[in-house]
């Protein structure tokens, strides 16, 4: 039996003596919320909320069954909840703008980060979430400024290192791209995705023979997308 499934014993026991017990309620589900037992939690966490309307915990809690059970709408609802009571609950912005990430809708996401960063500018990750935000929006010019902020903390975050090369490869800028792209590898040299970026800035620009050996790198690391980048190579052979 493991400490959850002991926690829950005695929770149990509590309840059988007052079954409002909030915090018995919402301990029991924050077990099964634990578990990966999401409609299960999310009963315990109704109990709560049905004696206490209010309860910060039940309402956020509830939260994090939803978006686990990628009800993201829903999940959003409990979190504005939590804001209502509480508009600087720094785990309620960035959820509630990690489920409008999901769901495509960056221009809210964006909005959600903004109000954590003005608490907290150097945050890294909310750095880079609005950075991918804007890239996910084709505003690549944009995306480099906040993959750039989070270079000015961390100068070897392997994701911003990628995505500011993503961002000049989409801008057509392939030289400026492969500086980006080999930093990145610098960090992880087994990435598929810089090395695959590379020989695909490579066969951009003409480089056939670079393109190739770039590209049957990425089939050794990666053989499930073999045919894809076999037919980039074919297409550079071609070009010799």
């Amino acid at each position: 039996m493991d400490q959850n499934e002991q926690a829950i014993e005695y929770f149990d026991k509590a309840l059988a003596v007052n079954p409002k017990s909030i915090n018995s309620l919402n301990n029991k589900g924050l077990c099964l919320l634990d578990m990966d037992q999401n409609e299960q939690a999310i009963e315990y966490f109704d109990k709560a909320l049905a004696v206490n309307p209010q309860s910060f915990d039940s309402l956020y809690k509830k939260g994090l069954c939803l978006l686990n059970m990628n009800q993201y709408e829903q999940a959003i609802e409990y979190f504005d909840k939590v804001l209502a009571v509480n508009p600087q609950s720094f785990d309620s912005l960035y959820n509630k703008g990690l489920c409008l990430m999901i769901m495509g809708q960056y221009d809210q996401a964006i909005e959600c980060n903004d109000k954590i960063l003005a608490n907290n500018p150097k945050s890294i990750d909310f750095l880079y979430s609005k950075g991918l935000c804007l890239f996910k929006m084709g505003q690549y010019e944009q995306a480099i400024e906040w993959f750039e902020k989070v270079l000015a903390v961390n100068p070897q975050s392997f994701d911003s290192l990628n995505n500011k090369g993503k961002c000049l490869f989409k801008m057509d800028q392939y030289e400026q791209a492969i500086e980006w792209f080999e930093k990145a590898l610098t960090v992880n040299p087994q990435s598929f995705d810089s090395l695959y970026n590379k020989g695909l800035c490579l066969f951009k620009m003409g480089q056939y023979e670079q393109a190739i050996k770039f590209l049957r790198m990425c089939t050794i690391i990666n053989p499930q997308l073999g045919q894809q980048i076999q037919h980039l190579i074919l297409q550079s052979v071609q070009y010799l």
